[in-house]
């Protein structure tokens, strides 16, 4: 039973780090993105979202 709480444990942390790593990268390309002059206006971005979240709801009837 310890084992396996330790291999489960082991496995958790292994796929935060991964995420945290996804997270830096993703970062790191948006500044470079950004210092380029490609990003978009927040209020743009705001919309994009609300509308992929508006979507979302649709395609799986969430309320």
């Amino acid at each position: 039973m310890i084992t396996k709480a330790l291999q489960t444990l082991t496995q958790t942390r292994k796929h935060y780090w991964e995420w945290v790593e996804e997270v830096r990268s993703g970062v790191e390309e948006a500044e470079a993105e950004l210092s380029r002059g490609e990003g978009i206006p927040l209020e743009s971005a705001i919309e994009q979202l609300q509308e992929k979240f508006r979507k979302f709801k649709q395609l799986n009837n969430v309320l």
